[in-house]
């Protein structure tokens, strides 16, 4: 949005083009907690960082703990059969766990 009002010279700063509400609405979003990829990149190395500690034999806790069980969770099979199982909690924190092994 920003390199587009940019693009758009003085007429994306006009109230007229509606660039700048647009603008106004969509800035926030992306700095509310900080850039999205000073954030990926900060994610990125704790998780990191827990995987080398499992493989030298420290267990990981709370949202890390699949990392404990990731040749385990690679080799899970999903048993839903139905939408409604499809969307149980259980199946898919199942799936996203799967999901997270696969790419650690």
């Amino acid at each position: 949005m920003d390199e587009l009002r940019q693009a758009c010279g003085g007429a994306g700063f006009t109230s007229a083009s509606l660039i700048a509400e647009l603008w106004a609405n969509f800035s926030p979003s992306s700095t509310f907690e900080g850039t999205n990829v000073v954030m990926l990149q900060q994610s990125s190395r704790y998780i990191l960082k827990m995987a080398k500690k499992a493989l030298k034999g420290t267990k990981s806790t709370g949202y890390f703990e699949y990392i404990n069980r990731t040749q385990e969770i690679l080799q899970m099979k999903s048993q839903a059969s139905s939408v409604a199982e499809f969307v149980t909690l259980d199946h898919l924190d199942q799936a996203m766990s799967v999901n997270a092994a696969k790419q650690l």
